[in-house]
């Protein structure tokens, strides 16, 4: 950031600048006191901000405006409006500001939260310490960048290179470690470290959050897995950038309805129900993203899902029909292999807690390395239940990936759940459901596994042509995969 003088003459002494990336002293030799403060300040009424000197920053803040950049800085000897200890109290000033301003549905000026490099620790439960973070940390409110000091080292593929060093950036963990609060992680809440949301038009559309690196707080030999790094519930335009994820979340990345950009994230550790979860309806871009081991399936697709959520959170109202769109591209999926059905990519008809949704999933894959899972793709039915509606349809198309080295197959594809595909369960069948696969030389159907199963109404197209009904499969459950 720069600042000029308002006339031009001899540049004296810079003095050092005030609350790191916020406040900027300049010295100019026609300044009598020598220096001058600067504020990137939003004015009432406007869309972008303005370096205001200090004097018009405070009577803009007076009349309703507000500081666009918050520094998160825990040495810092106070909390001044623009420097905060910790990440709880910026976002607490900046969900003020949006709401004492014209910004609360989106106008005005996007805010910036710059969070500085250390270990910034939070808990879930009731605490009079000042220096832990209040978790989960909320973002309700538009237009918002939580911005951590954590670089993402990219390989040759434009990927994350791996993991994050011990010391590395900016770290968020949770101490006591994150737990699934109420039952398993589809009838319990997985504590979140992070969330966005958005209720009746209005809340955290527009978020941004890079440069952290995500930590359970469960520890390397710990058995439990536990908690989220982020959910999301209704946001639109929310982006998730240069992230690093590690061991012991359910789920590193969770969206739930909206639109988002999910890349350049690194995943890496044990995990459960997914490292990416998106679930429609809404549409999405997954890419660049390098997911290793983790959850069961790396990238999780559904049109819609009903899971609980936390305390003071809106629950996710199912409609009728939903669609979800999702372009997966130029990741990395590797060593996901849990018994029995650990896959790199799940697209599925039917979404969890939702099987009267008649769900759509449009998903478009090209240019992925997806390498040494038990499985590399599979679409299925997802979660149907007996007696509900049994309806969802799938489009998918594929190309230019590299899709190797699986386990059991590298597609499987079901008009049930993925296990009764594979004679492992008994779970029913869509009923009236299509669909249709356009596959690359990437996947040649001639080594896909499938079932489907006469009388349902079903029809299974593959580049063109309708599949009969029959089951084609060599599942080996005891097949040890490295």
């Amino acid at each position: 950031m720069s600042t000029t003088c308002g006339r031009v003459g001899p540049l004296r002494a810079v003095r050092p600048m005030i609350c790191g990336l916020v406040l900027v002293l300049t010295a100019c030799g026609d300044d009598p006191t020598g220096a001058i403060a600067k504020v990137p300040t939003c004015e009432p009424g406007a869309s972008s901000a303005r370096l205001l000197p200090l004097a018009e920053a405070t009577a803009a803040r007076t009349a309703g405006g507000y500081p666009t950049e918050l520094l998160v800085d825990p040495s810092a000897p106070r909390s001044d409006g623009v420097t905060f200890r910790r990440i709880t109290d910026a976002l607490d000033a900046a969900r003020k500001a949006r709401q004492g301003g014209s910004a609360i549905a989106g106008a005005g000026c996007r805010i910036t939260i710059k969070v500085l490099p250390g270990t910034f620790v939070g808990t879930t439960a009731s605490t009079s310490d000042s220096t832990r973070e209040r978790l989960p940390l909320l973002i309700d409110v538009p237009d918002i960048t939580l911005q951590g000091s954590y670089t993402m080292s990219l390989d040759s593929a434009g990927r994350p290179a791996g993991a994050a060093p011990a010391s590395a950036g900016t770290t968020l963990t949770a101490d006591p470690p994150l737990e699934v609060v109420g039952g398993t992680t589809q009838t319990g809440v997985s504590e979140p470290l992070v969330i966005v949301n958005a209720e009746n038009g209005e809340g955290g559309n527009g978020v941004i959050i890079q440069g952290f690196v995500f930590r359970s707080g469960h520890a390397a030999n710990d058995a439990a897995i536990a908690g989220k790094g982020i959910l999301a519930l209704r946001t639109e335009g929310l982006v998730v950038r240069d992230n690093s994820f590690e061991g012991h979340f359910t789920e590193r990345i969770d969206l739930r309805e909206g639109s988002a950009v999910v890349e350049r994230n690194f995943s890496t550790g044990p995990g459960d129900t997914c490292d990416i979860c998106i679930a429609g309806p809404g549409q999405f871009l997954v890419r660049s993203n390098k997911l290793e081991q983790g959850g069961i399936p790396g990238v999780l697709i559904v049109p819609a899902t009903v899971l609980p959520v936390p305390s003071g959170i809106a629950q996710t109202v199912p409609p009728a029909a939903a669609t979800v769109n999702v372009e997966v591209v130029d990741n990395e999926v590797r060593a996901h292999e849990r018994t029995p059905v650990g896959t790199g990519l799940r697209v599925a008809a039917v979404g969890i807690n939702a099987p009267n949704v008649a769900g759509t999933s449009v998903v478009t894959m090209r240019g992925n390395y997806v390498h040494d899972n038990r499985f590399g793709l599979i679409v299925e039915a997802g979660f149907p239940v007996a007696g509900s509606r049994l309806r969802g349809d799938v489009i998918l198309e594929t190309s230019d990936n590299r899709i190797v080295r699986s386990c059991q197959a590298n597609l499987l594809v079901s008009l049930s759940r993925h296990t009764t595909g594979l004679g492992l369960a008994n779970a029913p069948y869509l009923r009236d459901s299509h669909y249709m696969l356009t596959l690359g030389s990437d996947l040649p159907w001639s080594e896909a596994w499938y079932a489907s199963v006469d009388g349902t109404g079903n029809t299974l197209e593959v580049n063109g042509a309708e599949v009969p009904a029959g089951r084609r499969t060599a599942y080996v459950g005891t097949r040890v995969c490295s």
